[in-house]
């Protein structure tokens, strides 16, 4: 195996991931800016939307003068590609703070995978998330700033293995405030907690900890109203049981709440991992907010593989694959409000080349919509609810009656 060269040597390992960085700081550079910048520079500009911790992200909408603000909001029509100097530095800082969590987090996993077993598992740990192409259009291409929380995420289970379930929660509960989807994070370490015999106390704080990082999501989201609690953007995210029809039953709560009970009633090994990566799928599976976000789970999974067996692994790789296409067909090939891909091919405009043209065509035909989309749409939350099923089996202890 090719890449069985690079784990188990610690200098070739720091060449291959210095060659990557590299890459992904260059492609960072040119590629056109996202529709997800774009909504950021616009919630910033707007003055009448929160922003919150996310503004610390992004180093240039610090300096808000006229001529600043002109050229932000130029910038998302504007492709990085073969543009002046200025404009690819532009780009290039607002997505090198993510690129940095990126790193980060590639990092916290290689110290899960030393503590859980050996460096080399570490390093692959590492290197599953580090190159997989699914990381980086989400990260870096799409300054998707959720890497933040992944980061926390991954943090909270390197502490959880190492016995320090309070700090875990803190994890979680900065995480949560800075987006709300860490939060589904808390009763399964509570759970834990309360399975490793944790005292009363412990529990109490660990508890109180994580709602606050609720309720400080909360302090910074409701100066704006409740439409940003119902609204997601790409800073904030819908609160399940905000909003409605009154005396209705949310399916997104309803799901989530039923799972908690079940993991009370029946759990009886502890597993952080599973009961972790099965949250998430699950609320991914009842949230279904878009392809982009199967990212929440993809450093655990990274965790997952590197111990699972050839027929998970296989699992694992459909969903991948799936949800990649999902994503490359539900967002017009990556489309950016500049008319380019994020593949850094024109979709929009006049004189295109035949091959766009191409593209454009058979993602605007039927067939794509009637056919293709609903069949791979389909197989992917098909293939999550397997992966999700074999993560509940894995410590789901059901009492058997004689």
């Amino acid at each position: 195996m090719f890449l069985s060269i690079f784990i188990r040597s610690r200098n070739a390992y720091l060449i291959l991931v210095c060659a990557i960085a590299a890459l992904k700081l260059v492609l960072s550079a040119i590629a056109p800016a996202s529709f997800d910048l774009r909504d950021i520079i616009m919630l910033v500009a707007s003055g009448h939307a929160p922003i919150g911790p996310w503004f610390a992200l992004y180093p240039p909408l610090y300096n808000q003068t006229a001529s600043n603000v002109g050229q932000l909001k130029s910038w998302p029509l504007t492709a990085s590609l073969g543009a002046e100097p200025s404009i690819t530095m532009l780009s290039l800082l607002f997505r090198l703070p993510v690129f940095l969590f990126d790193l980060a987090t590639m990092i916290v996993l290689i110290c899960i995978g030393r503590k859980m077993k050996s460096p080399a598992e570490g390093r692959l740990m590492g290197l599953v998330w580090f190159l997989n192409p699914f990381s980086f259009f989400g990260v870096e291409l799409l300054g998707l700033p959720d890497v933040v929380c992944i980061f926390l995420i991954a943090l909270s289970l390197l502490l959880l293995t190492s016995e320090r379930p309070l700090f875990s929660a803190a994890t979680l509960g900065l995480g949560a405030f800075v987006k709300l989807f860490p939060i589904f994070l808390l009763p399964p370490l509570l759970v834990y907690m309360h399975l490793n015999r944790s005292p009363r106390k412990l529990l109490l704080s660990a508890t109180a900890i994580g709602l606050l990082g609720f309720l400080g999501y909360l302090a910074w989201v409701l100066p704006y109203g409740l439409e940003y609690l119902v609204t997601p953007t790409p800073v904030t995210q819908l609160v399940p049981f905000v909003g409605g029809i009154a005396n209705t039953v949310n399916s997104i709560t309803f799901g989530m709440l039923a799972f908690y009970c079940l993991m009370f009633i029946f759990m009886k090994r502890t597993a952080p991992l599973s009961m972790f990566l099965s949250t998430l799928l699950l609320y991914y599976l009842l949230a279904t907010p878009g392809p982009q976000y199967l990212i929440w789970v993809l450093p655990l999974i990274a965790v997952d593989v590197v111990f699972a067996d050839r027929l998970k692994v296989l699992i694992v790789s459909a969903l991948l694959a799936f949800v990649f296409a999902q994503w490359f067909l539900v967002s017009i090939a990556f489309l950016t409000p500049s008319g380019y891909s994020l593949l850094m091919f024109p979709l929009g405009g006049e004189s295109l080349p035949a091959y766009s043209v191409t593209i454009g065509n058979f993602l605007d035909s039927d067939l794509v919509s009637i056919i293709v989309l609903p069949l791979v749409s389909s197989a992917t939350f098909a293939f999550i609810l397997a992966y999700t099923v074999d993560q509940i089996r894995s410590w789901f202890s059901i009492p058997q009656t004689k």
